[in-house]
């Protein structure tokens, strides 16, 4: 199908079952996303890319976890407030998958730093991120990853858990797996996951929300990581979650135990889902609430603009120069593309075409959601990939700390996604210059 110009170096698969309708939407280190649109009933999907040799390469995730990242989002299903899965292919190159198109941007673009949103704004978005939180867990995935910069929104003000691939199976068929892989952003995660001793999925989740919570009324981190590296974490841990430093004092005292709760450096004493959804600030009612749906994305739209202090003038001139990419032989630069294979095709034009309602409710039965298995093809050979994991470990890990090992492992994903912009900063220069030059 028709595709227009793009700006990635490698060339895509030329025989999607959908049209490629925008440039790149956003990029991270591996991937990137571009908006589709499906011929027959034209409706719009966000298709992200992953380029399977660098996410192997340079980030360590294996062909196997790609088809976990693949599976898992698909056997959480609907549900309003988490991006809705299609379909899911790949080609020598690239995995593509294809999912619910949320046009409102992510989260982070809407936080203003060091001010945060208004407090009925945070308290719309934290009960719909407790919503699609606690709907993953039911189905038995933990998300691991879970940050602003992955909760993306709808024009009608909904917000949409993104994402899957640092997700992982935690409970299936009544059992409960402790993980030891180190994933996720040192500032969002957990403190059991920093030091390495191995945790509970559902509860470094709790963990990463009640740092959302945070970050929306405040505009920061509570702290950049949670180890004694880090000077704010330290206070927070020796006066029992009673921290005294900028920002905690701006926060009010109706909604400061409840980040305290979640933030409980003690796993076993955190608090669940119930416990949330039971205190006294997450059940306030919330004017927003009473706004037609429609009405009330904009309404919120218009408020989270006029929160940001951002001159309409600023505009960046050119990408970060954090790397010298000189002497670089790895500039995915393939003349051919095979064809792709899709796991799902059928499947995937028949959701497009139905865009049935996602259930608004999370399921009440955990343990019969976690018996289901996906029937995604491309893991139909290997299902135990969706059980339990013996594999959940970290092989490149050696002898480094834990902690250090997600400092590193960030630091290489932002540094390896800064070298991709630049190369297609000046490759989009050239080709300016190069038009010039015509005219």
């Amino acid at each position: 199908m028709a595709q227009p110009p793009h700006s990635q170096l490698a060339p895509l698969p030329t025989n999607l079952p959908f049209d490629l309708v925008s440039e790149t939407l956003g990029r991270g280190a591996y991937a990137f996303v571009r908006k589709g649109k499906e011929p027959g009933s034209g409706t719009v999907c966000a298709v992200k890319f992953i380029h399977k040799q660098y996410s192997e390469k340079y980030g360590n995730i294996t062909p196997k976890q790609l088809l976990m990242e693949v599976g898992l989002h698909q056997h959480v299903g609907a549900h309003k407030n988490v991006i809705q899965f299609y379909a899911s292919g790949e080609s020598t190159i690239w995995r593509w998958i294809a999912m619910e198109f949320a046009d409102g941007g992510d989260l982070f673009d809407k936080i203003e730093a060091d001010v945060g949103v208004q407090d009925d704004i945070a308290h719309y978005y934290f009960q719909q991120l407790i919503a699609g939180t606690e709907f993953i867990h039911s189905k038995g995935v933990a998300h691991r990853d879970i940050k602003p910069e992955n909760i993306l929104l709808d024009s009608d003000g909904n917000l949409k858990i993104a994402d899957f691939g640092f997700a992982t199976l935690f409970k299936h068929k009544n059992q409960v797996k402790k993980s030891t892989q180190l994933v996720g952003s040192p500032p969002y995660v957990a403190p059991e996951v920093s030091e390495g001793k191995g945790y509970i999925g559902d509860q470094v989740d709790v963990w990463s929300c009640g740092v959302v919570l945070f970050v929306l009324l405040t505009g920061n981190t509570p702290w950049d990581e949670p180890t004694n590296r880090s000077p704010e974490y330290a206070q927070y841990k020796s006066t029992g979650g009673n921290a005294t430093y900028d920002p905690w004092p701006q926060i009010k005292p109706a909604v400061r135990p409840l980040i305290q709760a979640m933030m409980e450096i003690d796993p076993s004493k955190r608090y669940t889902m119930e416990q949330i959804r039971s205190h006294s600030w997450y059940k306030t009612n919330n004017p927003l609430l009473d706004v037609e749906a429609r009405a009330r994305g904009l309404v919120l739209a218009t408020r989270l603009v006029e929160g940001l202090h951002v001159p309409l003038t600023q505009v960046a001139a050119t990408p970060e120069d954090d790397g010298d990419d000189e002497g670089d032989d790895d500039d995915m630069d393939y003349e051919e593309e095979d064809t792709i294979v899709v796991d799902d095709v059928e499947t995937f034009r028949a959701q497009l075409s139905s865009q049935a309602e996602p259930s608004s409710s999370a399921a009440t039965d955990a343990t019969d959601a976690t018996d289901l298995i996906p029937n995604t093809q491309a893991l139909s050979d290997d299902m135990e990939s969706l059980t339990l994991d013996p594999e959940d470990v970290n092989p490149e890990l050696s002898s480094q700390q834990p902690s250090q090992y997600l400092r590193e492992k960030a630091a290489n994903a932002q540094s390896f996604a800064a070298n991709q912009r630049r190369q297609q900063y000046h490759s989009q220069q050239s080709s300016f210059s190069s038009c010039k030059t015509v005219q």
